[in-house]
């Protein structure tokens, strides 16, 4: 596809942003392109939703916090905001920090308002909503950024800022999209504003292997493509290179049980 847009139409190679899910894959498909391309220097992007976002907002915003937020500094924060909140409900029982970490990472991936939360079963919506608070007062007390924030604060920047969106829009005409199953509703609709009139989405994905909804991914974004974009073009890629047919059958006898699918006969 890179190759098509840039040899055959003439594309500028810096105008084609490619998106994927892993730093791992992005790296393997900048080589294989570059190998393809004979190692001549194209100035295609590549990279994962946090990467290209965190570039956008690096360019965009020179307050933007450099230090990005690590594991054990999560683990340090909620230390800290459990102690302050026990001092303060001392009768309300906590789960473990890291339950609560996965549980603030997937409520930011969803994308909800706070009147929709899907609160955690484990606590009720006010201590949580508390505790979501002050992590996030933290984060900002100590100049640190939290990679499940990368796509909302994007899309807030292009929402609130159209002269910065018309500039994006313009940089990158073409976005190329691996994995699209797995695309949250925050991505999702920062990518939407970024495509703007041109609409140049090529996505790449397999609904039957969206395993990430825990992670907030949602499966409707590319069961609805069509509609979402009704002028495109749905390639089916049905021929399977690792399986023999015994097996494919029998996953397409159990898979096709699944609700809300798109129909396939590999």
């Amino acid at each position: 596809r890179l190759q098509n847009l840039i040899l055959q139409y003439g594309v500028q190679p810096e105008k084609i942003l490619v998106i994927t899910f892993t730093k791992a894959a992005a790296l393997e498909m900048k080589e294989r392109f570059n190998k393809m391309m004979g190692h001549s220097l194209y100035s295609v992007r590549f990279g994962t939703f946090h990467a290209v976002f965190y570039y956008i907002l690096r360019q965009s915003s020179r307050s933007m916090p450099k230090n990005i937020l690590s594991d054990a500094d999560k683990e340090r924060m909620l230390e800290k905001i459990y102690d302050m909140f026990s001092r303060q409900f001392p009768e309300v029982s906590l789960p473990p920090e890291e339950e609560m970490i996965k549980n603030i990472g997937k409520y930011k991936n969803t994308g909800e308002v706070f009147e929709n939360l899907s609160c955690p079963d484990f606590l009720e919506k006010e201590y949580f909503l508390w505790i979501y608070h002050a992590y996030n007062e933290m984060l900002v007390k100590e100049e640190k950024l939290d990679f499940d924030d990368m796509a909302g604060l994007c899309l807030r920047l292009f929402t609130e800022k159209r002269e910065v969106l018309k500039f994006w829009q313009e940089q990158f005409t073409y976005i190329l999209i691996d994995e699209f199953q797995d695309i949250n509703e925050p991505q999702y609709k920062a990518v939407k504003l970024l495509a703007g009139n041109k609409q140049n989405i090529f996505a790449v994905g397999d609904d039957d292997q969206s395993i990430y909804k825990f992670r907030g991914a949602n499966i409707r974004n590319i069961l609805d493509f069509e509609k979402v974009f009704p002028e495109a073009r749905v390639i089916k890629l049905e021929q399977n290179y690792r399986s023999t047919q015994n097996v494919l059958d029998a996953a397409n006898h159990v898979i096709r049980n699944n609700a809300g699918r798109k129909e396939k006969a590999l």
